[in-house]
C-alpha cells in the first residue's frame, strides 16, 4: 500500500471509523467490565518520508519492584504510552496525559485519528482503550527515567511480515502465541510485543494494510 503522506493519514482515519467502538478483544459481559480497573493508551503513528514507511513509537516499561521484593506485572514490557483513567478524566484526555508525563509528547502535537477499539488484559484485569494519534513529523522525545525504561521507533512495514492473519484474538490459544519481534538498530536486541500491546498491534495493522479499500 503506497500513500503520499497526507492520503495515508485520512486513510487511517477512514478505517478507524468502521465499528471502532465495537472492537472488544478478549469479548468481556457487563458484569466482568465492572470489575475491571480502566486505563487508555496513545498510539503515536507518524510518516517516515526518507524511509517511506509508517513508524510507530512504543515504550519500554521500566522495571517495578513492589514493597512484598517482587516484579510488577507489566514490568519491562514493550507497551504504548498510557496509564489508568483518573477521577474525572475521559479515556482520551488520559492517553494525552500520559504520552506527555511519559515520553514528553505534547497534546498540542497530535492529531488524533480515532479510537482503534477496547482491549483488555485477564491478568491484571485493565480494560484499555487504544487511540490512534498521528504526528506530523518524527518527535524528539525525552522519556521519564522512573516509568520508562526506551523508546523505540519501530518501521510497521518490519512488523508486517511477521503478521497472521488466521489468529482469532477471541481465543486464548490465538492470544498467547501473538508474537511480533523486532531489534532495535540503536539498542541492538530485540525485542517482543506480545500481550494487550501485541493485541493492539494486529488489529492496528490488519486494519490499515489490510483494509478493503473498496469498503
Amino acid at each position: 500500500m503506497q500513500y503520499p503522506e497526507n492520503k495515508f493519514k485520512h486513510f487511517i482515519q477512514s478505517q478507524l471509523k468502521k465499528d471502532s467502538e465495537k472492537i472488544q478483544i478478549p469479548r468481556l459481559s457487563v458484569e466482568q467490565r465492572q470489575h475491571f480497573r480502566k486505563a487508555a493508551v496513545l498510539i503515536p503513528v507518524y510518516w517516515d518520508e526518507q524511509r517511506q514507511t509508517l513508524m510507530g513509537i512504543y515504550i519500554q516499561r521500566a522495571r517495578e519492584i513492589l514493597q512484598s521484593g517482587e516484579e510488577a506485572i507489566h514490568s519491562g514490557q514493550i507497551a504504548f504510552p498510557g496509564g489508568k483513567i483518573e477521577p474525572g478524566e475521559q479515556p482520551l484526555q488520559t492517553a494525552l496525559r500520559e504520552a506527555r508525563e511519559e515520553i514528553a509528547l505534547e497534546p498540542e502535537t497530535v492529531d488524533i485519528l480515532g479510537h482503534l477499539g477496547t482491549f483488555s488484559t485477564l491478568t491484571s484485569h485493565f480494560m484499555t482503550e487504544a487511540f490512534v494519534g498521528w504526528l506530523h513529523r518524527a518527535p524528539l522525545l525525552h522519556r521519564n527515567h522512573n516509568e520508562v525504561a526506551a523508546i523505540f521507533h519501530i518501521p510497521f512495514t518490519d512488523l508486517l511480515a511477521q503478521h497472521r492473519r488466521d489468529l482469532d484474538l477471541q481465543r486464548w490459544q490465538d492470544m498467547i502465541s501473538l508474537h511480533y519481534h523486532w531489534t532495535s538498530p540503536e539498542h541492538h536486541r530485540t525485542i517482543c510485543i506480545w500481550g494487550m500491546t501485541g493485541r493492539m498491534t494486529w488489529v492496528f495493522l490488519d486494519r490499515v494494510f489490510f483494509a478493503q479499500t473498496s469498503a
